[in-house]
Order: C-alpha cells, then structure tokens, then sequence
C-alpha cells in the first residue's frame, strides 16, 4: 500500500498558499514553535542546613538557601559564650557570608582573631553544601 501525503499540486493557488508556513503571520509561527512547558519550569529554592558545629566558643549552623546550583541566600546560626566572643562573631560572620556568596564554595579563607569560628562556620556550610548536592 502506498503512502499518500499531502501536496500542493491538485490545489489552487489560494489553497495552496493558505497551508504553507509563509502564509502564515509570523505571530502565529511563533507561537507555535513556543513551548510552553519550558517556560512554566522555573528553578526551584530549596533549603538545606548544615550540621551544628560546636565550637569552643559557641555552637555554628549554617543554613543555605540553592535555587538551580547556585547560593542564593545563606544564614548562621551562632549562639557565643560571651560578649567578647559575640563581638568577634559579630563582624567575622558577615564578611565570610559575603564571601561564599560571592564565590559559591565552601573554600573561603578563615578569619584571623575568630579562627576555630571560622571553622566551624566551614564545616557547616560544607555539611549543607554536600545536603544540596553542590560538592
């Protein structure tokens, strides 16, 4: 048995020209290659914490915040002994916050006067970072 298709030859000129993609608005040619389940996927956020570490001066987590494979948000969680120990916390976290952020790993260097801190701080990311899949 043969197979048939269609064709334009046994059709007139305006037949022929009504099923032909040049026909066409270009609105509706681009409709039709749009799709649209693509564009409803959006990358999703998804948080993950990281192991509680306990440090000699105060208990760090970190909890990040990945949307596709990218850092999008981070907190920490620290609870210091003492105010001396909050103070340090206090201007250390932030920079090494920003830092991560800004290169999207866990190998960040630690911060001079807030060391063990900084390890802690380490550790927990990469506990999170290993959660989201992103080491």
């Amino acid at each position: 048995m043969r197979s048939r298709s269609l064709t334009t030859a046994g059709l007139g000129a305006a037949a022929a020209a009504a099923i032909t993609p040049l026909a066409l608005p270009a609105a509706s040619v681009a409709k039709a290659r749009h799709h649209p389940a693509k564009a409803r996927r959006r990358a999703v956020t998804r948080t993950y914490k990281g192991k509680i570490e306990q440090t000699f001066y105060s208990n760090v987590q970190v909890t990040i915040k990945v949307q596709g494979k990218r850092i999008t948000s981070l907190s920490v969680s620290a609870n210091p002994q003492d105010q001396q120990s909050y103070a340090r916390e206090a201007y250390a976290l932030p920079i090494l916050r920003t830092e991560v952020l800004k290169r999207q790993t866990y190998r960040v260097h630690t911060i001079s006067g807030v060391t063990i801190t900084s390890q802690g701080f380490i550790l927990s990311l990469y506990s999170a970072m290993g959660h989201a899949h992103l080491v």
